[in-house]
């Protein structure tokens, strides 16, 4: 099945995934214990609902001729469909869990972010898609180092 490029719909996508993210991130919040995840989650939050009022910056001034035109984009619906920070709570599968979902998530944005970046062909939209881009690779190696931290702790117990 082939779908064309629908750009309000793909950017409307990602603006979920952030709204998706920063519940995600609240919520770990909210349950944590330990004050240093606490202050990492509620960062994070913040971070992806600024993110969501980017998008929505970007998909006010999308206009014809923004995207490139004939591009499939099944495997970027995919994406967003299979995983919007969907995963165990902190106290359902452990903070482990709950650190191995939040990479995920950023792995899947960066993934559909950087497509988003190769088809929108307006400077400033292209300018808005790399600042969202290196947000979500310092939130992956944030997490990424959390969870290293995490797991080399519990081991020296």
């Amino acid at each position: 099945m082939h779908i064309e490029v629908d750009p309000e719909k793909i950017v409307k996508l990602a603006m979920t995934m952030e709204l998706h993210g920063s519940n995600f991130y609240q919520k770990m919040a909210d349950q944590s214990k330990d004050n240093a995840m606490k202050a990492v989650f509620l960062r994070l939050a913040e971070e992806e609902e600024e993110h969501y009022w980017s998008f929505k910056k970007l998909l006010d001034g999308i206009k014809p001729g923004t995207i490139k035109p004939g591009v499939s984009v099944d495997y970027l619906q995919a994406l967003v469909k299979e995983r919007l920070f969907q995963g165990p709570l902190e106290g359902s599968g452990g903070i482990i869990d709950v650190l191995a979902t939040g990479i995920q998530a950023e792995k899947d944005a960066i993934l559909l972010y950087q497509e988003l970046y190769n088809l929108i062909q307006d400077p400033s939209g292209r300018s808005v898609l790399n600042k969202l881009l290196e947000a979500e690779k310092r939130h992956l190696v944030e997490l990424r180092e959390q969870l290293e931290d995490l797991t080399e702790r519990r081991n020296l117990d």
